[in-house]
């Protein structure tokens, strides 16, 4: 597949991550936690709007990715990597600093691992891409 269709479609996959951590960072009030299910000394608000928030960042980095690959670019593939990264790694960092408490935070090793393979691919795509000088 040409890298402008596959930077098309990146730049889809990102605006939507965007708009998905817009509208989940509007939904916390609609959701709140009763005060005898939340846990003490956390705030499950604030949890949620972190997790958006990297939703958000994640987003703006594959649209940012996917649209200088359709400039037929390939170091767009660096921020699709830096962002497969982020989500690789992030519920881990959570989980390590004891701030994963609730589901929607909590580390998968399935995920890593596609998240993970997906970051090796990218970067290694790029490699052979800028050492062999070839265009998109």
């Amino acid at each position: 597949m040409p890298s402008r269709a596959v930077g098309i479609l990146f730049s889809l996959v990102g605006a939507s991550a965007i708009a998905v951590a817009v509208w989940g960072a509007m939904l916390p009030a609609q959701f709140a936690v009763p005060p005898e299910l939340s846990i003490p000394g956390r705030d499950w608000e604030q949890s949620w709007l972190v997790g958006c928030s990297i939703l958000g960042i994640v987003g703006v980095a594959t649209l940012v990715g996917g649209a200088v690959l359709a400039l037929r670019k390939w170091w767009g593939l660096l921020p699709l990597a830096a962002a497969t990264t982020l989500l690789a790694v992030f519920p881990w960092v959570l989980r390590f600093g004891n701030e994963a408490l609730y589901s929607f935070e909590a580390p998968h090793p399935l995920e890593t691992a596609v998240f993970a393979l997906a970051s090796v691919i990218l970067l290694v795509t790029f490699l052979q891409k800028t050492q062999a000088r070839v265009d998109a």
